[in-house]
């Protein structure tokens, strides 16, 4: 009974995450590449490991469980680049972390891209740069510190963060959008929006 009231605790703490997703990359309103029709849902159809799934084509979210504490929430946008928003959030229950154990989240981000991106040959690309990648950024920069890394045609920005309520990874996705794909040519380049500037650390004042 314990464990089902955290549970339903752990489920009413992160309801408000349920809507929307937190891109780190801000969007720029006009000029657009392409159209809302290039998203397609990234948990393909008959993917094995997830117990619940749903996508909303109209706002291009996508919720999905592994288990009753292990939630996964993606957002979608395209317009110089596209990009694919991660929230992957864990009940204490399911796994409890802390200041001397929390590297033991980045074998949960490998395992929980393995299982999004299921039936993708394009994720094997660049899944071992990836995951040898994210792991030296984690030992750089820790807990609740965003950090963003290049791979190919991508743009990785990621996060973790952990408290009472469990844990949370936050990953997005930046790719470049071909031309081949392009709906609405002539954007200027200047005004790309796949880059991630973090935010700089206010001066020490002295007084």
């Amino acid at each position: 009974m314990i464990q089902r009231n955290n549970t339903l605790l752990f489920f009413f703490l992160i309801q408000p995450l349920l809507g929307f997703s937190q891109f780190f990359t801000q969007e720029k309103d006009g000029n657009c590449k392409v159209d809302a029709s290039y998203m397609k849902p990234i948990i393909q159809r008959f993917n094995p490991f997830f117990i619940e799934h749903h996508y909303d084509d109209e706002t291009k979210n996508e919720t999905a469980k592994l288990s009753d504490g292990k939630i996964v929430i993606i957002d979608q946008r395209a317009c110089k680049r596209h990009h694919i928003a991660i929230q992957y959030i864990i009940s204490p229950d399911e796994l409890k972390v802390n200041s001397s154990n929390y590297k033991i989240l980045i074998k949960e981000w490998f395992s929980i891209l393995n299982k999004l991106f299921y039936g993708d040959y394009d994720y094997l690309k660049f899944k071992t740069e990836f995951e040898n990648t994210i792991t030296l950024k984690v030992e750089e920069s820790g807990i609740g510190r965003a950090f963003s890394f290049p791979i190919d045609d991508r743009t990785y920005i990621a996060q973790m963060d952990f408290g009472e309520w469990g844990s949370k990874l936050q990953l997005e996705i930046v790719k470049y959008i071909y031309t081949e794909n392009i709906t609405k040519p002539g954007v200027p380049e200047y005004t790309d929006d796949g880059y991630f500037q973090p935010a700089k650390i206010p001066n020490k004042t002295t007084k």
